[in-house]
């Protein structure tokens, strides 16, 4: 492994790296996982899928999450034990990036997966919000994505919060009686932007 290369990394990867003592690189390799990479892999999962993580939370999202911490140590463990010994192809400049990225992409892979109409409905919404002449979908300021009329997106920035607008909109939905109706999207999309 090139040292000026190892010099850039993450202290702890760098102890990793350099160590020949199997002992010692077991250690290292331990408190990398413990002090930088678990920390970072919760808290991107809890964030990305609204759990808490507590041992004592038996909601079986939770334990779903919890399994997909440690799958995601495990494949990380894995990268980072092909790194040292050669057999890995490229090269990790930034630890923490290199963390958040395999995190929220196996995310993404256990929604996708658990959820699959979700995915469907969000790309199907996307095309539309995309492809029709009289609907927008922009990004906020806040790396929030909002939608509405092409006239709402030039009149707004995204000034309130997701929870806010998404409250917010339950709300006119339960009160206009549309929650629940069967409705074709297009048609769906277009009431809601009509009341709000």
């Amino acid at each position: 492994m090139n040292d000026q290369f190892i010099s850039q990394l993450n202290p702890l990867l760098e102890v990793y790296l350099k160590s020949r003592d199997e002992g010692a690189s077991a250690d290292a390799l331990a408190e990398l996982v413990t002090q930088r990479v678990e920390p970072l892999v919760k808290a991107i999962i809890r964030g990305k899928l609204h759990v808490s993580l507590r041992v004592d939370d038996e909601r079986q999202v939770n334990q779903d999450a919890c399994d997909l911490v440690s799958d995601v140590k495990t494949l990380l463990i894995g990268r980072l034990t092909k790194l040292r010994s050669g057999d890995a192809k490229g090269k990790i400049d930034n630890l923490d990036a290199y963390v958040k990225t395999v995190t929220t992409n196996a995310c993404h892979a256990h929604l996708r997966t658990k959820y699959p109409n979700r995915l469907r409905l969000k790309n199907q919404l996307r095309y539309l919000l995309t492809h029709n002449e009289r609907l927008s979908l922009w990004d906020t300021k806040n790396d929030g994505w909002f939608c509405g009329s092409r006239e709402f997106e030039q009149d707004h920035s995204g000034e309130k919060t997701e929870q806010e607008s998404t409250d917010e909109l339950r709300r006119i939905l339960e009160t206009d009686g549309i929650l629940g109706e069967r409705i074709e999207l297009t048609d769906l999309v277009s009431r809601i932007f009509k009341i709000l």
